[in-house]
This record gives C-alpha cells, structure tokens and sequence, in this order.
C-alpha cells in the first residue's frame, strides 16, 4: 500500500495567515476589481462611440481590448468563486490563488498601461496599491520581491509593446527612469513596513505569551495557596487522633510484652510505622504551609548547589546516574532563606534521581537571565535541574504542583508543592519543560532585587567520571 505524504499540522499563524488574505480578496479587492473592470468598459464604449459618432471607426484596432478585458473578466469571475466558495482550502492554495490573482491584476494593468499611452500613461500608479496589497498578503519582506519584480516587468512590458519602434530604447528616457525609480522605491518601503509589522506583531505575541503564563502562574499559586491552607487545617486536625493511637500502641505494647505471636508483633511494628510516617507527613504539610517570615542572609546559590549535588553524588553514582554540573560565572549574591532554597533545590534534584529508575544523566546548571521577566526584576537566576527519566505527560504538568499528588507508590506528594512554594515565597516562580520518553526540566527562577555583590569566579563545570 503506498503511504501518502505526512502533512504538516496546521497552526494558529496559519489560520490566521489564511483568514486574513481571504478577507482581503473577499470583501476589499474582488469589489474593487469588479469596479475597475465595469469602469473600464463603460469608458471604452464611451470613448469609441464618439469616434464613431466622429469618424465611423473605433479608436480600438482589432477589438485587442475587448480580448484582454474579456480575459481579466473571465479569471476574475474563477478568481470571485475560489475566494467566495473555497473557504477550506490549505494555506499553500489560497497563497497561489491570491499570487495568480495579484500576477492577472499586473498583467491587465500592464494592458491598461499599453493602451493609454504606454510610458506616458499614468495608470502606472496602479502598481503602487499592487505592492501594498502584496504586502498585506505576504508578511515576510524576502518573499515579496520576486512578485514586486514581476509587477515591474509588467510595466515595462506594456510599455514596450506600445512603443512604435518595437526597441528598447525608452529604457535610457529620463521620465521612464523615474518612474521604475518610483515604484521600485514603493516596493521598498512596502517591504521594509511588512518588516516593521511583523517585528511588532512577534513582540505582541509574546507580550501575551509572558502575559498568558503570569495569569497561569498567578491563577495556579492562589489554587495551591487555598489547597494547602486546607490541607494544613485538616492536617492541624488529625494531629491529636494520631497521638492518641501512638500511645495506645505504646500502652499495647507494655500490656502484651513478650507474649505477643510473630503476627501480633508484626501487625503492631507495621501500625507504629505507619503512624509515624503519617505524622512526619502532618509534620511537613504544617511547615510547607507556614506564612511565617524566615530571616533572610545572603547566599550564593553556587554553593548551595555544590553542597546539595556532592551529598547526592555517592548514592546517585551506585545508582547509574551520571551528575554533571554547570555553574554561572559571577553570580550576584541574593538574599534569601537559605533553607528554604535548599529544601526547594534538593527536592527537584531528588525527584529528578528517582524518575531515572535505569539509570541516566542528572544535569544541574545555574545562569544569568538578563530582562525584566521576573515582577519586575532586571536580571533573575536560574537553576536548571534536567533529567533523562521517562517525563511527565502533559495531562499531567498542571497537577504537578498540587500537594498530595505523586505518581509514586511512597510519595507524600509534597516535593514539589513545597518546592513551590519556597520560590514563591522569594518572589520567584518555578518552570516546567518535559517530553515524554526523554525525560524533564525544572528551573527555578528567583529575581535578583538586592544585589550585594558578584560573587567570585568558580568552576565552571563539574561532572562524574
């Protein structure tokens, strides 16, 4: 069986592109060359009519004219229908179809202009719409020249054919100089607005790109902020029914002494781990949701960073991951919560072990981000923490972050909301990016408000061997 081509998946620009040319040739240019066309005739018809009234001849020798408009009739009414009808077609049809439509409108200009005059006509500021409409269609300036530079040829065709000698010899006349001066200059600046325009419109998009992922950022933490006030609520609530098993354990304990069975013991040894585990889970969950403000010194995150990986490294090596570590140069000093920032630090580089199961490659990089990406902020550090596991699915990045939630069999599902919200706290904000199969990458992005001072040069790279 023979497999056709893969198509290219359609995107947002391209729905845009297409419903933008359609609404150009649709509802501006499709009247307008009616327009033209109908006026066109009526002026013939009245020209030669006073020259037959005159001289009993037509002005137009062969009827050459009434072919050509018959001609430019005919692809406006195909033109009319593809525009009008043909509202699903791929982006690449309507392009050739509004190129084939720009390329009949320059060609019947350039009839036009060997009709009324040839260089002398001054229907060659027609060309100068033709450009504008280009452009309109086409948004990238190298593309438009090759039909700006059809559109001349166009003009310089009918041009010659109206010469009377048949040579080429108006090509050195002074007003025929200025005038292709003219509309190559039009095309010029054409091209250099649709530069223009598109450098604005790439700046919007991702304007409202910031701006859509601040509002997500921003709707997100005020849904972990209320999960977690909840949950430490409900936490603060199960403290006391938890001590009371433990103590009851302990007093079964004395009460049965050493004539408890095997399966007795083991029943009490897995009620005792179980308790404990859940109030170290309590525990956590009250201090992760503290509002409580921690003095704050200045830290250099390189050395938070190097302390973090060689605690890791032993266990991380009997493990078959490779550790590799970037450093920035001359970070500036922050302050901040030292501890809080480690916890954050060592939990992402902790998850990140635990999702290479196999084995693989934990990569941990600090740098320098540079703009006013960060509330504000001038510059922002980042710590990039990346993975070679098996990702995160993308039905599940927005739940990542809630607490509870854990994709593994012992998890609290506290890592990363406790992560968090130590980020948040220092005005900054965690991201995501994962493939599934290749593994993730969690940066955490602190803006840089109260710089103390760069700190000193240091290895740049670190990796295992």
């Amino acid at each position: 069986m023979i497999m056709g081509k893969r198509r290219k998946p359609i995107t947002d620009q391209d729905f845009d592109e297409r419903a933008q040319i359609l609404m150009i040739e649709r509802n501006i240019m499709v009247p307008v060359k009616w327009a033209l066309a109908g006026i066109s005739l009526f002026f013939v018809w009245l020209i030669n009519r006073d020259a037959l009234m005159v001289t009993g001849q037509s002005n137009v020798g062969d009827w050459t004219f009434y072919i050509v408009l018959s001609f430019y009739v005919a692809t406006n009414i195909a033109f009319s229908y593809i525009f009008w009808k043909k509202k699903q077609d791929p982006l690449r049809w309507v392009r050739w179809n509004a190129w084939s439509s720009l390329t009949a409108d320059a060609l019947f200009v350039g009839g036009l202009i060997y009709f009324t005059g040839g260089k002398d006509s001054e229907l060659y500021l027609i060309y100068c719409m033709l450009f504008m409409r280009n452009a309109a269609h086409v948004p990238d300036a190298r593309a438009q020249a090759p039909t700006h530079l059809v559109f001349v040829a166009c003009y310089v065709l009918g041009v010659f054919l109206h010469d009377p000698n048949g040579s080429f010899g108006f090509l050195q006349e002074q007003d025929f100089i200025i005038r292709v001066t003219l509309l190559l200059g039009v095309a010029l600046c054409s091209g250099a607005m649709s530069r223009l325009l598109k450098s604005r419109q790439e700046d919007l998009a991702n304007a409202l790109g910031r701006l859509r992922r601040t509002q997500d950022r921003l709707v997100r933490s005020e849904r972990l902020a209320v999960l977690g006030q909840t949950a430490a609520g409900v936490a603060h609530e199960l403290k006391n029914p938890l001590a009371s098993i433990t103590n009851a354990v302990y007093y079964l304990n004395k009460r049965i002494g050493d004539s408890a069975d095997e399966e007795m013991r083991k029943n009490m040894d897995i009620v005792r781990e179980e308790v404990r585990r859940s109030d170290r889970i309590i525990m956590d969950m009250l201090d992760h949701s503290s509002q409580t403000e921690r003095s704050r010194a200045v830290v250099e995150i390189n050395n938070i960073v190097r302390e973090i990986l060689a605690d890791v490294r032993p266990e991380a090596r009997s493990s078959g991951i490779r550790v590799h570590a970037d450093f920035g140069m001359r970070l500036p000093l922050i302050r901040a919560d030292e501890h809080q920032l480690r916890m954050a630090i060592r939990n992402l580089v902790d998850n990140a072990c635990q999702a290479m199961k196999a084995g693989g490659s934990l990569s941990v990089a600090t740098s320098l981000r540079q703009g006013r990406s960060v509330l504000g902020a001038r510059e922002a550090i980042v710590v990039t923490v990346a993975d070679t596991g098996e990702g995160i699915p993308e039905e599940l990045r927005d739940r990542i972050f809630e607490p509870f939630f854990s994709r593994k069999k012992d998890g609290t599902g506290l890592g990363l909301f406790a992560a968090s919200n130590a980020v948040q706290a220092h005005g900054g904000h965690l991201e995501v990016e994962s493939e599934p199969g290749r593994g993730a990458a969690f940066s955490v992005v602190l803006p840089v408000e109260d710089v103390v001072q760069p700190s000193a040069g240091s290895k740049r790279g670190d990796t295992d061997g």
